[in-house]
């Protein structure tokens, strides 16, 4: 039994950066690696500059022995450089069997810093369905949490957005998602289109994407003092569900910056405290992404491994209730 894993890699100081796949056996030995690399050829819109390439990002097995890949990829259009949600369909060794690029003239995707996913997960209709966050291509660039539900061969059934674009500072970025007992979807991220400020906002969804419900999760400080984002969330055991991330709190009685868990019901409520969360409002946003062919160079990279000498160190910290 081995492992696989996806990302980005640079063979050498020039850019662009290309997209990663490597296979390994359960000892660590490469079976096989591919390195695809975005050309101004890859799609309609796509470009080669100093700024990026294609950076995979999350990566499911499938019924057939293959994988499906998803992640980004440089573009510029009209408006300028932008990025671009991609998904590739891979054979269990490594040929790709199609590849699709999602964008419209309205618009892309947000670019993944060191936090932002593009989860994807297999549907009971043998398509897919991928999450994260899209942006507007043209100022003032806002986001939004979105959820896309691809066929077999990639292409666009539905999608849906979520957060709304209302005004220039408005972001709603979705950096983790997790799909449910019940065939549905919680996404998990953050958003400041409810109070001036960025705080922590779970959406749950039906298999369809249809809003069930929406909270949003803050700090006790006034409004303008907190920051709360959250990284990831799973669903419990009791069907509940956990999120962690970090906080920030204006108060240093709180200790500033931190690590911030939290579990809910399924109805997204902690406990008793009717402090820790509100409920939020928005409507399901009509979105018109296309899928685009997209071909990008497979080269093998030939990667060397190194033995490596890691040691692990003890910490100590306290926990502390953001609430009383």
């Amino acid at each position: 039994m081995g492992v696989i894993g996806a990302g980005f890699g640079q063979p050498n100081s020039v850019p662009p950066i290309s997209g990663l796949i490597i296979k390994l056996s359960g000892s660590g030995v490469a079976e096989w690696s591919e390195l695809f690399t975005e050309t101004a050829q890859s799609f309609l819109g796509a470009v080669v500059n100093d700024s990026g390439g294609l950076n995979f990002n999350s990566m499911i097995p499938t019924p057939d022995g293959g994988y499906v890949v998803s992640g980004v990829a440089d573009a510029r259009f009209s408006s300028g450089f932008a990025d671009v949600l991609v998904l590739m369909k891979i054979s269990s060794a490594g040929s790709v069997q199609w590849s699709r690029a999602y964008y419209s003239s309205t618009w892309g995707s947000w670019v993944p810093g060191d936090s932002l996913q593009y989860p994807v997960f297999l549907s009971p209709d043998g398509g897919y369905t991928v999450s994260g966050t899209l942006q507007t291509l043209t100022y003032p660039f806002q986001t939004m949490f979105f959820l896309m539900h691809v066929d077999s061969q990639g292409n666009v059934l539905w999608q849906k957005g979520y957060g709304g674009a209302n005004g220039s500072s408005d972001r709603s970025d979705a950096i983790s998602a997790f799909a449910t007992s019940d065939g549905g979807y919680i996404l998990a991220g953050y958003s400041n289109i409810f109070l001036q400020e960025f705080d922590g906002w779970l959406v749950k969804t039906d298999a369809q994407g249809n809003i069930q419900w929406q909270n949003l999760y803050s700090g006790p400080e006034p409004t303008g003092s907190n920051a709360v984002v959250l990284d990831d969330v799973i669903q419990t055991t009791d069907g509940g569900y956990a999120a962690a991330g970090s906080s920030y709190v204006g108060s240093l009685s709180y200790g500033g910056p931190g690590f911030f868990i939290l579990t809910t019901d399924a109805r997204g409520s902690v406990g008793t405290c009717m402090s820790c969360s509100q409920a939020t409002h928005t409507t399901v946003q009509p979105l018109d992404r296309q899928a685009h062919d997209a071909t990008f160079d497979r080269a093998d990279p030939a990667l060397i491994f190194a033995p490596t000498n890691m040691r692990g160190r003890k910490t100590s910290v306290t926990p502390i209730s953001l609430f009383p």
